[in-house]
């Protein structure tokens, strides 16, 4: 893939007038309805920067404050393999290509069959696409079924740490799995200033619909800031 393929494509599906209604109707509904915060670590942090937390189920934030966000966010987020050469750069413009996650079955390459996926699934999809040079980034593509109950997103971390030198996008069910994430990166990365200074992973994670940001998923966020280990939240209406 060449460097102009990932400056991404011109092609927008909303015009700039569009783009700019749906950030205004965003700021209403932040400002106006609300959403569930169930941290509260969060509820703290949000009402010392100046939002309404008297009712946890519908805290609400200021248009002010989220602009203040934005304008405060970096400009550009450096992510780097497993060798500590950067890989990809977020930016504006900035397109990069990877797979999916947490398919709960798969096909069988040699028998045909559909079949819970697994570990050894999920550690030979890596190694593929480490070898293909179109795949910048790696997540874990199918479920690891056959790993203690609770425990699955870890093991399916591991299985990508050993298997692919690209940066890896995680998922963790909560604060814990996000710790023996991180710690397993200090371990084949070398040490909690090499990960923090040259992040090679991503952690994804999302509310509940409708706007509920639950204690999970906002701790493990909070885990990721406190080692500037870049994020990203799906939205979910």
């Amino acid at each position: 893939m060449n460097t102009f393929q990932r400056l991404g494509s011109k092609y927008r599906t909303l015009s700039k007038v569009q783009i700019n209604q749906v950030h205004e109707y965003t700021l209403r509904l932040m400002a106006q309805l609300g959403c569930r915060v169930e941290c509260e670590e969060a509820l703290d942090l949000l009402g010392e920067a100046g939002c309404d937390v008297r009712d946890p189920g519908r805290v609400k934030i200021p248009r002010r404050l989220v602009l203040e966000a934005i304008e405060a966010a970096p400009e550009k987020i450096d992510v780097f393999n497993r060798d500590g050469v950067l890989a990809m750069t977020f930016e504006e413009d900035a397109c990069y290509y990877g797979t999916g996650s947490d398919c709960p079955t798969t096909i069988d390459l040699f028998s045909g069959e559909r079949r819970p996926s697994t570990k050894k699934d999920i550690a030979d999809l890596a190694r593929f696409c480490d070898a293909l040079p179109n795949m910048d980034f790696f997540m874990s593509m199918g479920i690891a079924n056959d790993t203690p109950p609770g425990g699955n997103f870890v093991h399916q971390y591991a299985a990508m740490l050993q298997n692919t030198k690209k940066p890896i996008i995680v998922t963790a069910h909560g604060p814990n799995d996000m710790s023996a994430i991180i710690d397993m990166a200090t371990t084949v990365y070398g040490g909690y200033a090499k990960v923090t200074s040259k992040p090679p992973m991503i952690l994804y994670s999302e509310p509940l619909s409708p706007f509920i940001h639950t204690g999970m998923g906002v701790q493990k966020c909070l885990l990721c800031c406190e080692y500037e280990i870049p994020l990203f939240i799906s939205v979910r209406l």
